[in-house]
């Protein structure tokens, strides 16, 4: 007769326990993950390379193509492929020699119409044609990659300057707005909202009345809002706040200020007001109009009137065990 189990622990979380993977059926002994984790396992599946291989893709990602890595490794290029992306590390690093770029295009351009891509290929069968052709036009790059220095001043931005006033002061080629959510997305696979600080909305709960804030323009809407920095929040917080949450805030703080070499709300709102107004020379292009685009470049000192309104809620959402 079939072992049957009811305390084993998924293989993967760790918290939810193993079950079948027919919900009518008690979980075996074999059993080895929750229903969560085996849905996402089947949609992702997972790398199986040993800790041996791992060290070995890596040291040899950006210096060769994926599947030359596969083969050095004696993997699969898909098992390379599942290990970097759970990781988040690039592998292709390597720009194509410009004299291959330049006879890639030119082939390209002097192929009939609708065989460019295949007169290509058949001309030069280790490039891939699209990295190429639908990189570059007229010989010049529509992309580039980023560069150190600009991912850590889009760190320094985050959640304080509009996604079109990062891409304004990157200068990007054809990259607008919508290349710093894929930048947050892809490359630094969190969200860029809660980096530099917390919107009041939220803060209230743990700061005290008077504490600074300055006004951001929200990501996606546009309007202005009240946002607490993590180096003002940790020096106005409720003496009743748990010391866990204080631990944390400081180690917010600490690392904002080591982002921001040091800098003060004062530095930081400068930064926000510098880059912020590149893209909003005009007033019509702020949400309020002038006074709007005024807002956005001043510190709001005191917010007493958002906490008066926050603590007056504050008995009705007790009462529901808020």
């Amino acid at each position: 007769m079939a072992e049957f189990v009811t305390d084993r622990r998924c293989a993967a979380c760790g918290t939810a326990p193993a079950t079948s993977e027919k919900p009518s059926r008690r979980a075996r002994a074999k059993a080895r993950y929750c229903a969560a984790c085996r849905a996402q396992r089947r949609r992702r599946p997972v790398s199986r390379l040993t800790p041996e291989q791992a060290a070995h893709v890596e040291r040899l990602r950006g210096t060769m193509f994926r599947w030359q890595i596969a083969e050095a490794v004696g993997v699969s290029e898909t098992q390379v492929g599942r290990y970097l992306r759970e990781r988040g590390l690039p592998s292709n690093a390597r720009d194509y020699p410009p004299e291959v770029v330049a006879a890639v295009l030119a082939t390209y351009a002097a192929a009939p119409p609708g065989r460019g891509k295949q007169r290509v290929q058949e001309l030069f069968p280790e490039v891939h044609v699209r990295s190429i052709v639908e990189r570059y036009r007229d010989g010049r790059a529509r992309q580039i990659r980023w560069t150190p220095a600009q991912l850590l001043e889009a760190a320094r931005m985050a959640g304080l300057v509009s996604h079109g006033a990062q891409a304004r002061f990157f200068g990007r080629p054809n990259a607008y707005g919508g290349s710093i959510k894929t930048l947050w997305t892809k490359r630094f696979l969190c969200a860029p909202g809660d980096l530099n600080g917390m919107g009041i909305h939220q803060a209230w709960r743990l700061a005290r009345p008077g504490c600074p804030a300055v006004l951001v323009r929200r990501q996606e809407a546009g309007v202005p809002i009240a946002k607490i920095l993590w180096v003002d929040l940790v020096d106005w917080l409720r003496p009743e706040v748990e010391p866990w949450v204080r631990e944390a805030v400081a180690a917010l703080a600490r690392f904002q200020r080591w982002l921001h070499g040091g800098a003060t709300r004062a530095a930081i709102q400068q930064l926000i007001t510098e880059r912020e107004d590149e893209d909003a020379d005009d007033p019509r292009e702020w949400p309020g109009g002038e006074a709007g685009r005024r807002a956005a470049g001043r510190d709001d000192d005191d917010f007493q009137c958002a906490h008066d309104c926050a603590d007056a809620r504050k008995p009705d959402e007790s009462s529901h065990g808020a």
